[in-house]
């Protein structure tokens, strides 16, 4: 028997059910507790020097940190992220890929690029092979929920 829910409140209940966990100008992270996806997005705000991006990953690994991952899918979403492989940057951005990705149930990442998409599948198969890399949100969506 389906039990009809009143359109203003479904719309309470999904509002309720989004947290936001950051938000910077570097990266947005919101949690949907009713379907158990966190999606962490980047902005298109370039980092200005290393210790920025050390410091704003930290922040980042501590928001994630406040979901229980194994019970939650991550959707990153980095269509906006300003494009950027020197090694400096890779080395600082590497070194937090278990901090990032570990005990998620599911991953999925979303790039704009076929660039984009070599350059994340070579950090991931290190530390999170069986994650996803797609060019459209919906297909991600569809995989988190599988």
């Amino acid at each position: 028997m389906a039990i009809d829910v009143p359109a203003s409140r479904h719309r309470r209940d999904t509002v309720l059910s989004m947290r936001e966990l950051l938000h910077t100008s570097h990266f947005h992270v919101v949690e949907d507790a009713i379907a158990r996806i966190v999606t962490r997005s980047r902005t298109s705000s370039p980092f200005s020097s290393a210790a920025e991006v050390t410091a704003e990953y930290d922040g980042l690994v501590r928001a994630l940190d406040r979901v229980d991952r194994a019970s939650y899918a991550v959707l990153v979403d980095l269509r906006l992220a300003p494009p950027r492989n020197d090694e400096a940057f890779e080395e600082i951005v590497s070194s937090y890929h278990g901090a990032l990705y570990d005990r998620f149930r599911r991953v999925a990442v979303v790039v704009n690029t076929a660039a984009g998409r070599l350059q994340l599948r070579r950090f991931l198969t290190v530390s999170r092979p069986d994650a996803r890399v797609f060019t459209e949100v919906a297909a991600a969506e569809s995989f988190l929920r599988e």
